[in-house]
């Protein structure tokens, strides 16, 4: 919401300033009745700046780590260090999660870091990329991947639900017999219910 005053944005408000009230028909009584919401841990406010919202931001790393991407995976790591140093410097208030797939270990299923856990700690989350990423798979399940994240994860109460799948191959041909979901209808219905935005970082064709 920006609040203005004769046209000026008011930035200096706070949730003190702000509750939310809720009209609800009574069929008992014939009466509405007025619910006002309680302030907790749930209810935040942002203040724009230049329009801006920055909302806290849940991002989930879905990472390839079939033999193919060998080419990739040191870019990719440059480009991932970079993303997150350049989040830290404009203060957002961001987590961070990898979904590993397509490694050697079990066909490629999506492995969920530390029981998928979120990291805020941009050095830590570097140090953890580096250090768990393969290139020795040959099998690359990114529908399972995609569809398990939205489940795995427990993102926090508003905020924003961001998914950014990184591979070099497509789910069809030889992937798909090895994805236990071969619907690709299931798994936007499933993105979409969880209000998660999917990003993919694909080669081209893929």
């Amino acid at each position: 919401l920006n609040v203005k005053d004769g046209g000026v944005p008011l930035l200096t408000l706070d949730s003190a300033d702000f509750y939310v009230r809720e009209y609800v028909f009574n069929v008992t009584t014939g009466t509405t009745d007025t619910l006002v919401a309680r302030r907790d841990e749930t209810y935040l406010v942002y203040t724009p700046a230049l329009d801006t919202i920055r909302k806290p931001v849940d991002i989930v790393f879905l990472m390839d780590n079939s033999g193919s991407m060998s080419d990739e995976q040191a870019q990719v790591a440059n480009n991932l260090a970079s993303f997150v140093n350049a989040l830290d410097a404009g203060g957002y208030d961001y987590q961070l999660g990898l979904c590993r797939f397509g490694q050697g270990a079990s066909n490629g299923i999506p492995l969920f870091h530390n029981n998928a856990f979120f990291y805020t700690d941009p050095a830590q989350f570097i140090s953890v990329w580096n250090a768990t990423n393969t290139i020795d798979g040959s099998i690359e399940p990114s529908w399972d991947a995609l569809y398990q994240s939205s489940t795995q994860y427990s993102f926090r109460t508003g905020a924003q639900k961001i998914f950014i799948l990184i591979t070099d191959e497509s789910i069809t041909d030889n992937n798909l017999p090895w994805n236990q979901i071969k619907d690709r209808q299931i798994v936007i219905n499933q993105l979409n219910n969880a209000g998660v935005k999917a990003y993919t970082l694909v080669t081209q064709g893929t």
